[in-house]
């Protein structure tokens, strides 16, 4: 009886840690794009575009998005998965809205729609390009 209830803990311990591990890079960018939204009149390096504001927030969330995903791979409910590309999504455009709420309170900082909908423009286009070649793969596999 004592290898079974050991088996069961191991078991419950695994998947823990395996979760754990799934969402520590989405929690800890999370903490660090919030920690940066903090720091009065922060700006990123120039490109010589005009738009790099809104090309590091389209890459910021896309990178967030792609974190996300794999935070949602340690869910095995069949509901999650389906729609496991749409959740990602939710989650990283809400926490955008918050994060564009809390920067319009941080001195130096402004808040903006067109950042927030750069963030969304990249989440979504994180999904979609993880979408696209989980799809390719799943073709080549069958051919």
């Amino acid at each position: 009886m004592a290898d079974k209830s050991e088996f069961w803990s191991n078991e419950i311990s695994n998947g823990f840690k395996r979760s754990i591990f799934l969402h520590l890079p989405a929690l800890l960018y999370m903490a660090l794009i919030f920690y940066i939204s903090s720091l009065r009149s922060i700006s990123p390096p120039s490109i010589g575009l005009g738009i790099e504001d809104k090309i590091y927030h389209f890459g910021e969330y896309a990178l967030l998005s792609l974190f996300l995903y794999v935070a949602l791979l340690s869910y095995r409910h069949k509901s999650i998965q389906s729609s496991i590309h749409i959740i990602a999504v939710v989650i990283a455009c809400i926490f955008a809205g918050t994060d564009e709420l809390h920067q319009y309170f941080v001195p130096g900082r402004e808040s903006t729609v067109g950042d927030l909908i750069a963030d969304c423009l990249g989440a979504i286009t994180a999904q979609a390009v993880i979408w696209y070649y989980l799809k390719l793969r799943r073709q080549k596999s069958i051919d």
